[in-house]
């Protein structure tokens, strides 16, 4: 939605590190103070749906959350389209595997 940001890096190395794994701790504690919100956390803790964990990815719920609620009004996998596999999408359920799926942190 254009409501996220990654910090740091984009890759699981740097959080593995000891510096990473400090911030990512940090951010664990903290981001939600900010209005931020890990969507993309273990598969497992969201029923195995949905994108991997990416730590280095937060959302700012103040903003998501109503673009969010918004898009599930009106989003159909008709909408899907206009480039070469868009038909082998439209047979994935989009919005309970991968949309609403994501960590909500409510």
């Amino acid at each position: 939605w254009g409501t996220e940001i990654d910090i740091n890096a984009v890759d699981d190395e740097y959080f593995e590190s000891p510096v990473g794994n400090k911030v990512y701790a940090w951010l664990q504690i903290n981001a939600s103070k900010f209005g931020f919100c890990q969507p993309y956390t273990q598969r497992e803790l969201r029923s195995g749906k949905g994108f991997n964990e990416e730590k280095w990815h937060w959302s700012y719920k103040k903003l998501s959350d109503p673009i969010l609620q918004e898009f599930i009004k009106i989003y159909s996998n008709q909408m899907i389209g206009d480039f070469k596999g868009y038909k082998e999408v439209r047979r994935i359920d989009l919005l309970s595997e991968y949309i609403l799926s994501i960590n909500t942190c409510n």
